[in-house]
C-alpha cells in the first residue's frame, strides 16, 4: 500500500465492538475515511494507551465519542499510536479523518474518529 492511501471497507455500519480491554487486531478503516498514513506493520507494544484511547473514545458512557488529544516531545511515536489505533479500532465508527499541520510548532497530529452511531 502506498503512504497517504488508506485501506477502506465497504460496510456502511460499524461491527459490534469488541469486549472492554481486548485490543483487536489492525483491520481495514470505515469507507470513506481519510487518514494521511499507511499503517506501521512493525508496531509493537503501546497496548496500554491503545487501550485507553478506546476506553475514552468507545466505552466510557457519557464520554464516549469526544475528541482524545495525544501529547508528547516530538519522535516519541504519537503519530504512530493514533494511526495505529485508527488501523485497530477504526472500523468501530463510521469514517476515521485524520491531519497534520507541521508549519505550527505548538500544534500536535490529532485524530477524531467520526460519530460511532
Amino acid at each position: 500500500m502506498r503512504a497517504g492511501r488508506a485501506e477502506v471497507s465497504a460496510r456502511t455500519a460499524p461491527p459490534p465492538l469488541p469486549p472492554a480491554g481486548e485490543l483487536p487486531k489492525p483491520g481495514p478503516l470505515p469507507a470513506g475515511s481519510l487518514l494521511p498514513f499507511s499503517r506501521n506493520g512493525l508496531f509493537t507494544g503501546r497496548v496500554e494507551p491503545l487501550r485507553a484511547a478506546a476506553r475514552a473514545l468507545l466505552y466510557d458512557g457519557k464520554e464516549a465519542g469526544a475528541a482524545y488529544v495525544v501529547q508528547g516531545l516530538g519522535g516519541v511515536g504519537k503519530t504512530q499510536l493514533a494511526v495505529q489505533f485508527a488501523f485497530c479500532y477504526g472500523r468501530y465508527f463510521r469514517g476515521c479523518t485524520g491531519s497534520t499541520r507541521p508549519s505550527r510548532p505548538d500544534w500536535t497530529p490529532r485524530w477524531r474518529p467520526v460519530e460511532r452511531r
